[in-house]
């Protein structure tokens, strides 16, 4: 009731802000609470407009998938900028009002607004935490409480789910292969955000008969802890983030422990498709391997050799970097 209370109120302010902002050239919004992500935003998505038939990534009704996260803000949202973001245009006026039976409320409205023109971060508000802190993919720093994607998810997708015989991309096609966030999100009925109960991924890792049990047999069913972190993961939200260590595990570094799941979370995701990233593909041991190789790894990661640094928008941490580095120089073995 008192955070209902609390966006009535706003929305009385930011209409004052929005009749102030014709009469001078800038007003801030530092005096608003920063509008949660998680718990404000995601949740009007999900259930107004990432629905089956609509902007699922079924349908992707118009070319929009607005299922999470990076989806919504990657297309047709520009933040600081509610006016020139078709999105949230399209929720507010025109003959085509999305959702077109059941139109947002202004309130609703609102608080998206104020999310985007404060910069359409990916807030997470659920719980309170401190350093380290896990990071989203463009480096936003989320709760500490949060369950990481790519510590906590991808190990057991690439151990147990994206494995030969199973969820491989060899086995069923690079739209349904459970090896990358991709994969696990592109069927709108595999994870539901903040829903265990509808995620069939989540109910399959817990079924108690072994023949709809998955991993199915003979590959052992996932630990407690393993369970345990898809459902924190997915009631945070199952956002695509990515978590920093406060230590740097430099013993027994593997391709399948370090290396591959921090190529996956930073490099993939240009380094794939039909028209990858100066033509580089990054999809499998191979891949890397060859450019680890040929030195070129090391080059760019290092942002001080002759090639173009990458990732291109940020520095891999420290500890990244020297893991990859002695993976080189043990050999880049396929461990």
């Amino acid at each position: 009731m008192v955070y209902r209370s609390f966006f009535l109120l706003l929305v009385f302010v930011f209409s004052l802000y929005l009749i102030n902002g014709c009469r001078h050239e800038t007003t801030s919004l530092d005096f608003f609470e920063p509008v949660c992500f998680d718990t404000v935003i995601q949740p009007v998505f999900t259930q107004s407009c990432a629905t089956s038939g609509c902007h699922d990534a079924a349908t992707a009704a118009a070319g929009y998938v607005l299922d999470n996260y990076n989806n919504i803000v990657s297309k047709g949202i520009e933040p600081g900028n509610a006016l020139n973001s078709e999105i949230y245009l399209s929720l507010v006026s025109g003959d085509d009002l999305m959702p077109p039976d059941a139109p947002l409320d202004q309130e609703t409205r609102t608080k998206i607004r104020v999310w985007i023109e404060q910069g359409a971060k990916q807030q997470i508000c659920r719980t309170e935490g401190g350093w380290p802190a896990p990071k989203d993919t463009l480096g936003n720093i989320l709760d500490n409480d949060s369950a990481c994607f790519n510590t906590t998810i991808f190990p057991v997708l690439i151990s147990s789910c994206g494995i030969s015989g199973c969820h491989s991309e060899a086995d069923v096609g690079n739209t349904l292969a459970l090896e990358s966030y991709e994969g696990l999100m592109a069927n709108d009925e595999y994870i539901i955000p903040g829903d265990l109960e509808k995620s069939k991924v989540y109910k399959s890792i817990t079924e108690d008969s072994p023949e709809e049990r998955m991993p199915q047999a003979p590959h052992p069913a996932l630990s407690q802890e393993q369970i345990d972190g898809f459902a924190k993961w997915i009631s945070d939200g199952a956002l695509n983030s990515i978590c920093e260590s406060n230590t740097c595990d430099t013993t027994m570094i593997t391709f399948t422990n370090h290396v591959w799941p921090l190529v996956k979370s930073a490099c993939t995701g240009c380094h794939s498709g039909d028209n990858p990233e100066a033509g580089l593909l990054l999809l499998n041991y191979s891949d890397v391997s060859g450019i680890a190789g040929n030195g070129m790894l090391a080059d760019v990661i290092s942002r001080s050799g002759t090639s173009v640094p990458m990732p291109p928008d940020h520095a891999l941490n420290p500890c990244n970097v020297r893991q990859i580095e002695i993976w080189i120089e043990n050999g880049a073995a396929d461990n």
